[in-house]
C-alpha cells in the first residue's frame, strides 16, 4: 500500500491502514512505530481537521526495494496476497472464476493474518474454494472407504477360496486314502489266491486256501459276491491231494482256471464298487464319495477312471511289473535248474493270480482275448520254461522272452 504500480512511494492514511488491517487490532500501531524507528516510514500530520494523519515511505528510492522484497518473499502473508491478487480478478464484479486448488487455499488460509482484510471478491473466491475442498474431501473419504471395503471383501473372498481349496484338497486326500484302503482289501484276493497257485505241497495249498477264506474275503465290507463265492467253492473242490515229481502241488487246470476266475470276479467287484450308487445316490461310502465325486446327476465315470488308473498305478501296477520283470530276468539268468526252481513260487503267484489283475484291465482296453502282457507271460512259461520241464529250456529263449515281458510292463505303465 505504500508503493505504486510504477515502483514509486505512495502515501497511505492511518484510517485506511486501520480498515485494511482491522484484524491486527492494537498490533498495527506497534508495527507502524517500529517501521518509523527503522526510518522506513514517516508520518505526516495534516493541519486540516477533515484530514487524518498519513504514512509514506521515507524516500522514493525505497519503493523498488520494498516491491522486490514483497514479490519474492516466501512468508505466508506475502504468498497469500500474491495468490489472491492473481486469482481474485476472475471473481470481481459478481463473476465466478476457477476456485483455488487445495494447496493454494491452504497457503491463503495460513497467511490470512499476514495480509490485509479480504475484499468481497476474495471472500467469494475463498468460499467457493472451501466448498470445492469439502466436496473433494468427502469424495476422497468415500473412495477411501470404498477401497477399504473392496479390499476387505477381496481378502474375505480370497480367504474363503483358500479355505475351500484346502477343504477340497483335504477331501480329495481323504477320498484317495479311502479308495486306497478299499483297493488294498480287494487286492488281498489275488494275493491269497496266488499263494494257492504257488503252493509247493498239498498241505501248503490247503493252508493258503484257509487264509483266503479267513483274511482274503472280508464279507463284513461286502466284498464278496455270488461269483466270488462260486469260484472259492470250485477252488476248494479242486485242491490237489498229490505231489508231482518236482515236489510242487499238482494243481489241475480246473483249479488254476478257478483261481483266475476268482481274480477276475474280484476285479469286477472292485470296478463296480467305485461307481455303486442307490437311485443316483452314492451308497455305502457317502462320507468320501458324495463330497468329492457326486456331480453331474450322480455320474462318476470320469472320477472312476482317473482314480482307478491313478491308484492302481501307484499301488500295484509298478510293483507288480517290477516283480514280473525281476523274476523273469532272474530265471533267464539262473546258472542251473535248482536256482530256477527257487523262483518258481514267485512266478506262479504272479502268473496265475496277482499279475492277472493288471492283464484284465489291459485286455478290456484292447478288446482282445489276451493282453500283450499276458501273452508275454504265457510265452515265457510255455516256450521258455517248457511248463517247468527245465531240462528242455533254452537260456537264449528265456532271455529273449524275458525282454518281451519287460517291454510289455513298460508299455503298460506308460498307458496308466
Amino acid at each position: 500500500m505504500h508503493t505504486t504500480p510504477l515502483g514509486t512511494a505512495n502515501q497511505c492514511s492511518i484510517a485506511q491502514l486501520q480498515t485494511e488491517y482491522a484484524h491486527l487490532g492494537a498490533t498495527l500501531a506497534g508495527i507502524l512505530q517500529h517501521c518509523q524507528d527503522l526510518y522506513l516510514l514517516t508520518m505526516s500530520t495534516s493541519a486540516q481537521k477533515e484530514s487524518s494523519d498519513s504514512t509514506r515511505l521515507a524516500h522514493d528510492t525505497l519503493a523498488p526495494l520494498v516491491r522486490e522484497q514483497f514479490d519474492h518473499s516466501d512468508k505466508p502473508g506475502q504468498r497469500a496476497r500474491r495468490i489472491l491478487d492473481n486469482r481474485a480478478v476472475d471473481w470481481s464484479t459478481n463473476s465466478e472464476g476457477t476456485p483455488l486448488g487445495i494447496a493454494d487455499l491452504a497457503l491463503v488460509e495460513k497467511g490470512a493474518s499476514g495480509t490485509r482484510v479480504f475484499n468481497s471478491a476474495e471472500l467469494r473466491l475463498l468460499k467457493a474454494s472451501r466448498e470445492l475442498r469439502d466436496r473433494l474431501t468427502r469424495i476422497r473419504r468415500w473412495v477411501k472407504w470404498g477401497a477399504t471395503a473392496a479390499v476387505f471383501v477381496i481378502v474375505c473372498l480370497v480367504s474363503i477360496a483358500i479355505l475351500k481349496g484346502i477343504e477340497a484338497q483335504q477331501s480329495l486326500i481323504t477320498a484317495r486314502q479311502s479308495v486306497e484302503a478299499m483297493l488294498k482289501l480287494y487286492l488281498q484276493i489275488p494275493e491269497k489266491a496266488g499263494e494257492i497257485a504257488a503252493a509247493e505241497t498239498p498241505a501248503k495249498a490247503h493252508a493258503a486256501f484257509e487264509r483266503l477264506e479267513k483274511d482274503g474275503i472280508p464279507t463284513s465290507l461286502r466284498i464278496t459276491s455270488p461269483e466270488i463265492a462260486n469260484a472259492i467253492r470250485k477252488i476248494k473242490h479242486l485242491l490237489p491231494s498229490q505231489v508231482d515229481e518236482n515236489g510242487a502241488a499238482n494243481l489241475s487246470e480246473g483249479c488254476k482256471s478257478a483261481i483266475r476266475e476268482l481274480v477276475k470276479f474280484a476285479r469286477q467287484a472292485w470296478e463296480s464298487r467305485v461307481v455303486e450308487r442307490n437311485e443316483g445316490k452314492l451308497e455305502d461310502y457317502p462320507s468320501w464319495e458324495s463330497r468329492v465325486v457326486e456331480r453331474n446327476e450322480g455320474k462318476l465315470e470320469d472320477y472312476r477312471l482317473s482314480q482307478q488308473k491313478s491308484l492302481e498305478r501307484d499301488i500295484i501296477t509298478s510293483k507288480l511289473c517290477d516283480r514280473a520283470v525281476s523274476v523273469t530276468w532272474a530265471i533267464a539268468h539262473a546258472t542251473n535248474q535248482t536256482e530256477m526252481m527257487r523262483y518258481r513260487p514267485e512266478f506262479e503267484r504272479l502268473y496265475w493270480a496277482e499279475l492277472y489283475w493288471l492283464e484284465l484291465e489291459e485286455q478290456s482296453q484292447n478288446s482282445e482275448k489276451r493282453s500283450p502282457l499276458e501273452e508275454a507271460m504265457v510265452a515265457f512259461r510255455r516256450d521258455g520254461l517248457k511248463g517247468w520241464e527245465l531240462e528242455k529250456a533254452s537260456i537264449a529263449d528265456l532271455e529273449k522272452l524275458a525282454k518281451e515281458v519287460s517291454r510289455c510292463c513298460i508299455a503298460l505303465m506308460s498307458k496308466q
